[in-house]
């Protein structure tokens, strides 16, 4: 049996050989930076959670220290006509809300053409926002929408390119086209709601056409003039009580009446 004392005793001795002999895993072992780079990969990355957990706990603790927390309200109704939300500057109570009427865009319809297809004649259309007395026999225009034209011409004679003329000009009117198997008509609606968002539409005919068959068919001046649109709905706003005090609103979101609260008019 032979036995070795030294790798430099003893001759025809591969010391090149010995370091490189597989290890009991057949794999070779792994050098010393290696182990050091692998270590301090798991140092950061445990350094890494750390200080991820310690984000979520001080993010937890600032919400806990913050004075909404501690202040904040929720609101609950009785039923789906009125619902609220708050803040911080809410204080619990019991209100009572009563609506009488809702706030509404003005709604006008046009008689009823052959199809959307329809010509309907040239000119120019005149449109004001403003609010109509209770008879509708005054008009007063709001002096934050000044006055605004839409020309029709050769190309727009349609139902239809009259309504895209109208949509794109932004006159505070949107127009909608509906049809059934009468035929169709022009639908004009205020984009806002409230009594100050009526609007009155005068014509400037260019074919001379009477009202039933020209652009003048697309006049509203209040007064329900035969051939001209008809009001189907008015321009009004949301009215009731808060506590039995009144309020009247020309939207139907109320946030003065009650601190830290606003109360949205369903029905």
């Amino acid at each position: 049996m032979a036995t070795i004392s030294s790798a430099g005793s003893g001759p025809g001795l591969d010391i090149t050989g010995i370091a490189a002999l597989p290890t009991p895993t057949g794999r070779q072992s792994p050098p010393p930076a290696a182990i050091e780079s692998e270590s301090a990969q798991a140092s950061l990355s445990a350094m890494g959670r750390l200080h991820g957990a310690l984000s979520v706990f001080l993010d937890a603790a600032q919400a806990m220290t913050s004075p909404d927390t501690w202040s904040a309200t929720k609101a609950s109704t009785d039923d789906d006509s009125v619902t609220a939300t708050t803040s911080s500057q809410a204080t619990p109570a019991q209100y009572d809300v009563t609506v009488a009427s809702l706030a509404q865009s003005q709604i006008t319809t046009s008689a009823i053409f052959s199809g959307s297809n329809a010509v309907i004649g040239l000119g120019t259309l005149h449109f004001e926002i403003g609010s109509w007395s209770g008879g509708r026999n005054t008009f007063t225009p709001n002096p934050n929408w000044p006055k605004s034209d839409v020309l029709v011409d050769a190309n727009d004679t349609s139902m239809e390119r009259i309504r895209d003329r109208i949509n794109a000009a932004g006159v505070g009117v949107i127009a909608t086209v509906l049809s059934d198997v009468t035929g169709s008509w022009l639908v004009l609606r205020s984009t806002g709601t409230g009594s100050d968002n009526g609007f009155k539409v005068s014509v400037t005919d260019e074919t001379g056409q009477q009202a039933q068959d020209g652009l003048a068919a697309l006049g509203f001046d209040g007064a329900g003039l035969a051939g001209q649109m008809q009001l189907t709905q008015a321009a009004t706003n949301a009215v009731g009580t808060v506590n039995g005090k009144s309020f009247d609103s020309s939207d139907n979101t109320l946030t003065e009446q009650v601190p830290g609260v606003a109360l949205q008019l369903q029905a």
